[in-house]
């Protein structure tokens, strides 16, 4: 069985402690040196292996220490099928392990500039608002990244260790109150998309919070990758791809799920007139125009969460106005937006005033009303 290195450092030392004791004994035999020396000289050989088993017992509970920590924030990437989920669990365990007060993810928006996407602080601190919490690349990331090249990980050890060479960053500390951090690049083969940022780590721990982040950042940088994927699966499942509105499987589980019908609301359904005519007369190009800026009107007025395309031609949006005047107000100003762009559209809206038992209902009715609105265009 193999020995690890604190086991054959410990080896190493014991053969040096009993050939030198063997070397003083032969000495004294030769009466070259007195008992005395030879007392004294065991002494001190005796506390300086005392002194080295110490240490590597240390570095060898470290290490396992440093092992187990690993250990579990892999187990916590794995512990659901949201990878979301799982980078919220990760950052949470790490943050408290290395007792740090705060740990960030920083990821590239590809406009100049990291924002702040994960956060764990003490309980003792309030939130930094990701939301707001950005990185220029130009001044700060772009060091950071030139420190990662020299050797892999970026400690700085106070605010005036990155005052003459990343004047920004020496900002960023004095504006959050940091006295410490370590760093480390995300990427995915070779190619750098994120930041990990651990902040106000005990000074004795600092090498060691580096050597795990370099660790665990590739497990991090996996996870990321993974959302990523989980979200365009996702978009492609329930959103329109010309338009991104939400497609009708969406509006199957809006129905179903999260819309409360036992409340006021407005179903607004839309149809657009002429849209094969175009297609053929002037190109699907200009055709999927005509969609996309109905898609666009429909989800400034009613919030993107709220608008569906059913088909082809059909939208159908949801508004959630305390009473039908403001209702109806939306509804006309999505017509004036349409016209306004010279697409023809017919609107069939219902307002529930008191909610619905049945919202097939409320779709008869929309029904009902484009049915009596293609009849007047028949007669026109």
């Amino acid at each position: 069985m193999s020995l690890n290195k604190a086991s054959r450092k410990l080896y190493i030392w014991l053969g040096v402690y009993f050939s030198i004791i063997i070397v003083l004994y032969v000495l004294l035999l030769w009466k070259k040196i007195d008992t005395r020396m030879v007392i004294l000289l065991r002494i001190i050989m005796m506390t300086l292996f005392m002194v080295s088993i110490i240490r590597l017992r240390k570095k060898d509970h470290a290490a396992k220490e440093r092992e187990r920590l690993i250990n579990r924030a892999i187990q916590y990437a794995v512990s659901s099928n949201s990878p979301e989920e799982n980078i919220n669990n990760m950052v949470r365990y790490l943050g408290k392990e290395l007792q740090a007060m705060r740990f960030f993810i920083f990821e590239d928006q590809k406009n100049g500039k990291y924002r702040g996407t994960y956060e764990w602080y003490d309980e003792e601190l309030e939130s930094a608002s990701l939301d707001i919490l950005y990185l220029p690349v130009a001044g700060i990331v772009d060091k950071i990244y030139e420190g990662f090249e020299k050797n892999n990980q970026h400690i700085i050890k106070n605010a005036e260790a990155c005052k003459a060479t990343i004047p920004s960053l020496y900002d960023f500390f004095k504006n959050n109150d940091i006295d410490n951090m370590v760093l480390e690049s995300l990427e995915v083969n070779g190619n750098s998309f994120g930041i990990c940022c651990v902040t106000d780590i005990p000074k004795n721990r600092l090498d060691d919070v580096a050597e795990i982040l370099n660790l665990i950042s590739y497990f991090i940088s996996q996870l990321i990758m993974q959302r990523e994927e989980q979200k365009r699966t996702y978009f492609y499942s329930y959103n329109d791809t010309l338009t991104g509105a939400f497609n009708n499987i969406a509006y199957k589980r809006f129905v179903e799920n999260e819309l409360d019908i036992s409340e006021p609301f407005g179903y607004l359904r839309c149809d657009l007139i002429g849209l094969s005519e175009i297609n053929v007369s002037q190109g699907y190009e200009v055709g999927d125009m005509i969609v996309i800026v109905l898609a666009k009107a429909l989800i400034e007025v009613f919030g993107e969460k709220y608008v569906f395309r059913m088909n082809g031609t059909e939208f159908v949006a949801f508004g959630f106005e305390t009473d039908e005047v403001h209702f109806n107000s939306d509804t006309s100003r999505v017509k004036r937006l349409a016209s306004e762009k010279g697409i023809k559209v017919e609107f069939a809206p219902v307002y529930c005033m008191y909610g619905t038992s049945d919202i097939a209902m409320v779709v008869k009715r929309a029904d009902n009303i484009m049915h009596e609105n293609f009849e007047k265009m028949i007669v026109r």
